[in-house]
């Protein structure tokens, strides 16, 4: 198994995987692959806050559910709302 770096956006697999995983991949599949990348937990948890939020939760309601504070709920609303990811029309209360 050659250096790889994990930044790289494109490998050779034969420098990447052990020749044993490299023969089942192989078996399954020749040509370009993607790998997605592990689930970030915190990603995972900003869009579980943005889902609950659309459907109409408060924001204390959420902090306890996704086991964060209220002011990181508002902090993550925050964000996409500058981002502009909420329609002009759609208004909370």
């Amino acid at each position: 198994m050659g250096a790889h770096k994990r930044h790289d956006r494109c490998a050779n697999a034969r420098d990447v995987l052990p020749e044993s995983v490299l023969k089942q991949v192989q078996k399954h599949y020749t040509g370009h692959l993607w790998v997605p990348t592990p689930v970030n937990p915190a990603r995972r948890r900003r869009a579980q806050v943005l889902a609950l939020y659309m459907q109409g939760r408060k924001q204390v309601d959420i902090a306890r559910i996704v086991k964060l504070t209220p002011q990181r709920v508002w902090q993550i609303i925050d964000k996409e709302r500058r981002r502009g990811i909420f329609s002009r029309d759609f208004h909370r209360g």
